[in-house]
């Protein structure tokens, strides 16, 4: 972790966008491990080979100043990114040719050390063996500003005694429509009421800590004890119950963010400029030479982006840790007679000046979801001559940008978010 923070503030810098954002707030979550620094001129590769893991008890070792916060990216929260990135690299380096990072690489973070630090360690190893020698990380200071949380703003954990229409501005975006929708199915999620009394008669919380603890919503209460799960921690209640509250949680999401009480109109209505976004790049791909746009955000921006693109029904849980959305273009169709190379993943990449003849993809952690989402059933295996590829796997760019225009609320009383 040492080496990855010195990595980290040696090759990137922030370019926020109101000139506020900072590297080294970003970076200060990486702790100083109590166990020994790797070994003087230790690659990536040798960091990625090591698979010692430290105690559980290290990570609150030491003095004050090194204790964790909540949300912080522990050492295996890094290794699972490292090894997100090389296996983003074995899938896509060869194909993307990538030799001008300036040019060719877009890189943003929301304005989180967690965030920040989980898409830098990927890129890390996703341009490994070759370590940039100065990557800008575009960062978006006000979140109500950024278009990865939608533009109906509402958080996904909120204190369940504040109904959400009496928000501060501050929550509320951009979009009046997407953020009354989402608030209107926010209020209509009930935490099963055994499930809440269990959970408060297995804490035995003093009268005033159970008083605040009871504001907090069921994803406050399983994401601390899904984090202690997983590093083998000892739990203050029965593990059989943290499994119940996943569930609940996964039933939060899912109703949050696809719900029939505003929920999924609400959140297509505030994806839709982010959705524009990504499809922009694709259409000007050619003018702009970018190869890879990484954007590195929360599981409360994959979830409204899941549900935006259709998908989060079939989905219908909370989003695991270092889980992706990878969004492909590719080229026209190999002419008759020729094929692929075999050291190309993704077929005949950027290759076409009819960007009507380009195809899209769309995938989640690893699942190629974009048939479901896109509803493009006038699709008839246009691009099946594709090596290695499954009939209907891919769809017309076209797609993607008739179901984005097209991403209003039933009978388009309300106006786009823009």
């Amino acid at each position: 972790m040492r080496r990855v923070a010195q990595l980290v503030r040696e090759r990137f810098s922030v370019a926020g966008v109101q000139g506020k954002a900072s590297l080294e707030y970003l970076t200060h979550a990486l702790l100083a491990p109590t166990r020994d620094p790797p070994g003087k001129g230790q690659d990536l590769a040798a960091m990625q080979r090591d698979e010692t893991r430290a105690g559980p008890e290290t990570a609150f070792s030491g003095n004050e100043s090194q204790a964790c916060f909540p949300g912080q990216l522990t050492e295996r929260g890094l290794q699972q990114q490292l090894r997100n990135g090389q296996y983003l690299r074995d899938r896509y380096g060869t194909a993307l040719g990538i030799k001008d990072m300036d040019k060719e690489i877009y890189f943003r973070s929301t304005n989180y050390p967690r965030t920040f630090i989980s898409g830098a360690v990927l890129m890390l190893s996703f341009l490994a063996p070759i370590v940039p020698e100065h990557m800008p990380v575009v960062v978006q200071e006000e979140n109500n500003k950024e278009a990865l949380f939608g533009r109906g703003l509402i958080g996904a954990s909120r204190p369940r005694n504040i109904d959400p229409f009496q928000s501060a501005p501050e929550e509320k975006g951009s979009c009046r429509a997407a953020f009354a929708l989402g608030a209107q199915q926010e209020k209509a999620f009930k935490v099963a009421v055994d499930l809440d009394r269990e959970l408060f008669e297995q804490l035995k919380l003093s009268p005033a800590v159970e008083a605040e603890a009871r504001n907090l919503s069921v994803a406050d209460a399983t994401d601390p004890l899904m984090g202690m799960t997983c590093h083998s921690q000892e739990l203050p209640v029965k593990r059989s119950l943290v499994y119940l509250l996943k569930q609940e949680t996964d039933r939060m999401f899912c109703e949050r963010f696809a719900g029939a009480e505003g929920g999924r109109e609400g959140t297509r209505l505030g994806m839709q400029p982010f959705l524009r976004e990504v499809l922009g790049r694709f259409q000007s791909y050619q003018d702009t030479r970018l190869k890879l746009a990484l954007y590195s955000a929360h599981d409360t921006v994959l979830s409204p982006l899941l549900g935006a693109l259709d998908v989060l029904d079939r989905h219908c849980y909370w989003p695991p840790y270092a889980s992706r959305i990878v969004f492909e273009l590719w080229g026209p169709p190999i002419a008759k007679g020729s094929s692929l190379k075999a050291d190309t993943k993704v077929g005949h990449l950027l290759g076409s000046k009819e960007s009507e003849e380009n195809a899209v993809r769309i995938l989640y952690n690893g699942n190629t979801v974009s048939r479901r989402s896109l509803h493009c059933p006038e699709y008839r295996g246009k691009y099946e001559g594709r090596q290695g590829m499954e009939e209907e796997t891919l769809l017309p760019l076209g797609c993607l940008q008739e179901y984005v225009e097209r991403m209003s609320p039933r009978g388009g009383s309300q106006v786009p978010c823009t």
